[in-house]
């Protein structure tokens, strides 16, 4: 799996190394809605 394969997620291929599921259960990666970033640092602020 190469960076080319989701190019909407705009990551590089340490980035999609370092996904903790195996490449074969993986469809599809987008990126986070801003509603979906917010809700993200909020949980990273206050786990």
């Amino acid at each position: 799996m190469t960076p080319s394969d989701f190019p909407l997620a705009d990551l590089d291929q340490a980035q999609l190394d370092a996904l903790p599921v195996a490449a074969t259960h993986i469809e599809d990666v987008y990126p986070l809605t801003p509603m979906q970033e917010g809700m993200l640092l909020h949980t990273l602020l206050q786990p």
